[in-house]
């Protein structure tokens, strides 16, 4: 009975510990890829050097702002898959 139960606690400490190294991965992909973004972003920024140049920068900023709403769309999907995997190891391990 005992080494049941910890052979249980051992199993969910080691797919806690998963997931925990899942969702810094996780993190430290999504800092990266929005980091890249925004630095892309500034660079464009100093390049502007009269208003056609701004035009240009504003009409792009829109797409922009469209692809970082795919984007965090896309991650919020991964992050909630990356939970119910977690969810679905711990509930197998009972």
């Amino acid at each position: 009975m005992a080494n049941s139960f910890i052979e249980q606690m051992a199993n969910i400490n080691s797919t806690s510990f998963d997931l925990i190294e899942s969702l810094t991965d996780y993190q430290i992909k999504r800092m990266k890829k929005y980091t890249e973004l925004m630095a892309g972003r500034v660079s464009d920024f100093s390049d502007i050097k009269d208003t056609n140049g701004l035009r240009d920068y504003l009409v792009d900023q829109n797409d922009f702002v469209r692809q970082i709403l795919h984007n965090v769309n896309q991650d919020n999907k991964e992050l909630a898959q990356i939970i119910q995997d977690y969810s679905d190891k711990i509930r197998d391990k009972k």
